[in-house]
């Protein structure tokens, strides 16, 4: 192979500028880079850009618990699990934490609903989505394992996201938009100064 050294070495000079130019941009952004967002700031983003919170999965909020054939008491648990009765929330707990090999009683929080079943009979369900509009209670017998689910509140494929299953990702695009407006605002200071300094020439 043969090569052009000159324009070899002019690769690398131009290389090495656009990296020292990144890492000084990207100093400057860290260092002037507002990270609070309020609550009225991640609502009016959502507001207003409804159609980019289209849901790719079926989501829901509710509890899931898978316990073995053999644990004790299963009647009270079943009881338990289908009660809306807050005073008995502990007993539930300390029930499914004692004798549950996989336990999700978070039902503030939405989850991906594959997720949460995955690895159990419930994924042999063939219209998920039929599932979660039928059911709010359902159990289900494995080989070694009972399978609980209670179903307090559903969003199927194609419905708008809750805010709250977004809200970690309008975070993170209210940021961005921070640094590019920062970048901008940046490159646009550099551009005047030299303006004003005759620090660059056209030719």
């Amino acid at each position: 192979l043969t090569f052009d050294e000159v324009e070899l070495e002019r690769r690398v000079l131009d290389y090495r500028y656009a990296l020292m130019m990144h890492e000084f941009e990207k100093n400057m952004i860290q260092k002037r880079l507002d990270t609070n967002i309020s609550e009225e700031e991640i609502v009016a983003y959502y507001n207003e850009n409804l159609q980019n919170f289209e849901l790719k999965q079926n989501i829901l909020r509710g509890y899931f618990i898978q316990l073995s054939n053999d644990a004790p008491k299963l009647n009270r648990f079943r009881y338990l699990i289908r009660s809306s009765r807050k005073d008995l929330m502990e007993e539930l707990k300390s029930y499914a934490y004692s004798y549950g090999t996989q336990v999700h009683l978070n039902d503030s929080a939405w989850v991906n609903f594959e997720d949460l079943i995955n690895n159990t009979p419930l994924m042999k369900i063939p219209n998920k989505t039929d599932f979660l509009q039928r059911n709010r209670y359902f159990e289900i017998p494995g080989e070694d394992y009972i399978y609980f689910l209670k179903i307090t509140q559903y969003k199927i494929q194609n419905d708008t996201s809750p805010l709250e299953f977004v809200r970690d990702d309008i975070q993170k695009i209210i940021l961005n938009k921070r640094k590019v407006r920062l970048a901008k605002e940046l490159e646009e200071s550099i551009y005047e100064n030299a303006v004003q300094n005759d620090g660059f020439k056209i030719y």
